[in-house]
């Protein structure tokens, strides 16, 4: 919704400062001034101190590459194993990278149905846009569960604002959790 929304998800976060953040599918590393590393593993949910042997200095840098951690501080760089913050077989576990966006019927004449399945809890937007990336249609916004979730996109009933029921093709967007699907729509008469 262009930014008019946020949720808070520092719960656990003991330090109110942020320095410095990474994230990496639903891991997200905070780092604080004057000192401190917190790990998330579930998109910000809850959170935890790791950084136990790192010098009690500002944290002002964060990256993951090729499973490793490395953080910047005023007294150097350092680097750790991801899997020793999270488990090594956390790491070795394939991360779901698709919600398995579907619409059928596509195309469709007077509606379509859109269904997907976050594998987490989430604040999530469903919308469709038009080839100019103007949302033509809000078909939900809020929280949602982990599972299956369908919306119906009906221009029967003037589910859709100016053009969004016009002949053509179009893009319904999902976001949540720190991601975008898009899928194409083509709407015939």
């Amino acid at each position: 919704n262009r930014g008019v929304t946020w949720i808070t998800a520092d719960s656990g976060y003991t330090s109110k400062s942020v320095s410095s953040l990474a994230a990496s599918h639903s891991l997200v590393f905070a780092g604080s001034d004057p000192s401190g590393l917190f790990l998330s593993k579930d998109y910000g949910a809850s959170w935890s101190e790791v950084d136990s042997g790192l010098p009690q200095t500002p944290i002002n840098a964060i990256t993951i590459s090729n499973s490793i951690v490395y953080v910047g501080t005023w007294s150097g760089v350092w680097r750790r194993p991801l899997s020793e913050m999270i488990g090594p077989a956390a790491v070795s576990q394939p991360i779901p990278t698709k919600r398995e966006l579907r619409s059928y019927p596509n195309p469709f004449s007077q509606s379509t149905t859109i269904s997907f399945t976050p594998e987490a809890r989430g604040y999530a937007e469903v919308s469709v846009v038009n080839l100019l990336g103007v949302e033509v249609a809000r078909l939900f916004a809020g929280e949602l569960d982990a599972g299956e979730h369908r919306f119906v996109w009906d221009c029967a009933t003037g589910g859709a604002t100016g053009d969004g029921c016009a002949t053509g093709v179009f893009e319904c967007l999902v976001r949540m959790n720190g991601r975008v699907e898009r899928l194409p729509v083509m709407r015939l008469r």
